[in-house]
């Protein structure tokens, strides 16, 4: 790791620019006709939409939401009272979720590793890495749960 007095070269600088931009890039053109849908985020996002619109996390077939967490739905009922819809919710989710898995990647790599290269050969394995992708264009729990994972790991 470099002293705080020594410059971080200029290649250095484009590899992680590199490497934090592709992902979200990547995420981004993913989502370019919407957020992606399974079984899952149609339940989780009908509990958001009732929270909008009742208060409450209600699924799709009228019953209380008990198959996930309660945090997402919430978060998205609440934004969707803003007047954003749900792909743009969706997708700046992701994108601040899938960034912030990448830095917090190449933190806990420096600090476990203790060494730039392997730290940098560990941060590319995930932004380039298309199970990456698949992860972050759905709105469900596994993108912002990878997020905090990675900020809890790298405190």
């Amino acid at each position: 790791m470099k002293s705080p007095g020594q410059q971080v070269s200029g290649a250095s600088r484009l590899i992680s620019a590199l490497l934090l931009t592709v992902p979200v890039i990547l995420v981004l053109l993913a989502c370019h006709q919407g957020i992606a849908l399974d079984w899952d985020a149609v339940v989780c996002l009908s509990a958001a939409d009732s929270f909008a619109e009742t208060g409450k996390l209600i699924d799709l077939h009228g019953r209380e939401l008990t198959t996930f967490a309660p945090g997402l739905p919430t978060l998205v009922g609440v934004l969707l009272k803003t007047g954003a819809g749900f792909n743009a919710i969706g997708i700046t989710i992701n994108v601040i979720a899938v960034a912030t898995t990448v830095v917090g990647t190449y933190v806990v790599a420096r600090d476990v590793l203790e060494s730039a290269l392997l730290s940098w050969i560990a941060v590319a394995l995930v932004s380039l890495s298309v199970s990456t992708v698949r992860v972050f264009v759905y709105l469900k729990t596994e993108a912002p749960f990878s997020a905090l994972v990675m900020v809890t790991l790298a405190l």
